[in-house]
Parts: structure tokens; C-alpha cells; sequence
């Protein structure tokens, strides 16, 4: 059933994070599901005691990240520990990236919106590869899995790490106030403010529908749009979780961890995402990136080999 005006008559619509309406309306412009879980993000973690022991600053340019860089080696520490044997992370290091120079990621690639050879897409290529060269990553990021990254950041060992939200808890438990997400880096100062609004993760399309054909189908919707309104309260308050497609205006029933409330507090000035790997729709695309990017990263490919690869294999 077509839902708009019950979204519209019920308020949805206006508690409807701008950040999640791609996951409620369907490619010809309309609402099929009032979805109710929102977009997942790739959260680009750093140690704050490593940061302050070096008298180093949050890097908001890449020029401030190659400084990170230059001092953290000097020191015999990592500065950011990749999971690279596994594709969607490298992928996600590239997005990142590209999500400063051209807003739609590597989701504008998958959906045929942008084309790899567009000059966002091949300065952002150039600027992994800049920082590849530099140092960022382990130089056996493509042959390291997420234990061994993930125990180079918590020991210590790395300054910065690369994954999902769904890392805070582990992150917490370990490090505690120690540790932090901060914005993705970016050319120059305006870049890096503009893009606080633009995520590398994203969601996926699924809530509650209703049958046309039912019997009480206007009444259904209603309940539909109720139903999905409670869940996402109920994750809110009770399961401590804010990324749902609507603000509840609710709030939990026991303090968020730090990382999840600075998380809360940014949604709603979030207005666009990307994709993760396993959200992409287009497998060739899907295959490419994940592969290319690992070459990138592993410093065996420089950038107009990522980007002619990638061409020539949507070709």
C-alpha cells in the first residue's frame, strides 16, 4: 500500500530524520514501509591519550593528518590500524575520503549517479594514495584481520582505527575516556565543516507494510505507522540505541556512553549517507571497489591504476 498520506496525516513525516529519507521512499517517489531502524556509520575512532601524550590536535586538514602521521611514527606507533584483508574496510577508508570531495560516495558509484573518472572521485584516489604513501595505514594493512587491528588500537599500539558505530561498546569497555570518534578529515577548513553533515555507512529499507487489499487497510496503515513509532521508542529508552529513522523525542533509560550520545547529538544535523559494502545493489561495482581499494591501500597501486581498473571493469 502506498503510505504518504498516512505518513503525512500521522506526523512521520515530520519526525522523519532528513538523513533517513532515502530509506523510506522507494525510487519512484513513494512510501511502501514506515521503516524504523536509521543509518549505521563508519566512525573514524582515535586514542585521546596517544593524541595528548604527542601535543597533537584532532586533524581537521589532511595537512594536519600527515602531521599526525610524521609524529606518530617517530614514535613507533601505528597511526591508524586498518583491517584491510577484509574489503569493506578498505572501501570504507576510501569513502571516507571521497565523501569530502564528491557527497555521495561510493553510493553515487553503485547507483550509476557519478562515474569513477569524476574529478571528486579521482582527487579523493589521489589523496589515499598521498596518504598511503605517507604512512597512515600498516604496511601489512591488506594481510591484517580485525583482531589484530582491532588489538593494535585498544593496546595502545595505533592512534586511530576505521569501523562501524557498533565498535563504541568494545572501544568503551577497554579504553573508556580515553577514546573518542572525530569528523572525517578534510582539504581545508570550509570542507571539513561542510562535511560533518556527510557519513560514510548507511541503512537499509526494511519496516512495516500493508496489504492494499486488506479488509481495514486505512486503519492498518495507522497501526503500521504506531508500531513503528513505539519500536523506535522502545530502542531508544530501553536498548540504549539512538540510530532510528525517527526522533522519538525520548530518552534512554540509563546514560548513553559518551561516544553514542556525541553519535545522538549529531544525527539530526546529519543530511546525507553513503553505503557500506554489503548495502551496495550493483555486485560488479561491489567486487571492484572492494578489490581496488585493497590495492590502494596496500600501496601496489597507485591511483590512476585504481581508477582505470574500476573503469574498465564497469566497462
Amino acid at each position: 500500500m502506498v503510505l504518504n498520506d498516512v505518513a503525512q496525516s500521522t506526523g512521520f513525516l515530520d519526525k522523519l530524520y532528513d538523513a533517513n529519507k532515502d530509506l523510506a521512499y522507494a525510487e519512484d517517489g513513494n512510501i511502501y514501509a514506515f521503516p524504523f531502524s536509521g543509518q549505521e556509520y563508519v566512525l573514524w575512532y582515535y586514542n585521546k591519550a596517544l593524541f595528548a601524550e604527542n601535543n597533537l590536535e584532532i586533524p581537521e586538514t589532511y595537512d594536519d593528518l600527515l602531521n599526525c602521521i610524521e609524529v606518530f611514527k617517530s614514535k613507533g606507533i601505528t597511526p591508524l590500524a586498518l583491517f584491510g584483508q577484509e574489503g569493506w574496510n578498505t572501501a570504507a577508508a576510501y569513502d571516507v575520503i571521497a565523501t569530502r570531495y564528491a557527497e555521495g560516495g561510493i553510493k553515487a558509484l553503485d547507483e550509476g549517479k557519478a562515474s569513477i573518472t569524476d574529478e571528486g572521485y579521482v582527487n579523493a584516489a589521489k589523496k589515499m594514495e598521498e596518504l598511503v604513501a605517507a604512512g597512515l595505514y600498516q604496511e601489512d594493512a591488506t594481510t591484517t584481520n580485525y583482531d589484530q587491528a582491532s588489538e593494535k588500537f585498544l593496546s595502545g599500539q595505533a592512534a586511530m582505527f576505521i569501523n562501524g558505530q557498533w565498535y563504541i561498546e568494545d572501544a568503551t569497555k577497554t579504553l573508556g575516556e580515553d577514546v573518542d570518534w572525530m569528523f572525517y578529515p578534510a582539504q581545508d577548513a570550509a570542507a571539513y565543516e561542510a562535511g560533518k553533515a556527510v557519513f560514510s555507512g548507511g541503512g537499509s529499507s526494511s519496516g512495516f507494510a500493508v496489504n492494499p487489499d486488506s479488509a481495514n487497510a486505512e486503519l492498518a496503515a495507522e497501526v503500521a505507522e504506531f508500531i513503528t513509532e513505539k519500536y523506535c521508542e522502545a530502542k531508544v529508552m530501553y536498548r540504549h540505541n539512538p540510530l532510528v529513522a525517527i526522533d522519538t523525542g525520548k530518552e534512554p533509560d540509563s546514560e548513553y556512553p559518551a561516544m553514542m550520545k556525541k553519535l545522538s547529538d549529531t544525527l539530526p544535523s546529519i543530511t546525507a549517507t553513503t553505503k557500506f559494502t554489503w548495502g551496495l545493489t550493483n555486485s560488479t561495482f561491489n567486487d571492484a571497489i572492494q578489490s581496488e581499494s585493497q590495492g590502494l591501500v596496500s600501496g601496489q597501486f597507485s591511483a590512476d591504476e585504481f581508477i582505470q581498473d574500476i573503469e574498465d571493469t564497469m566497462e
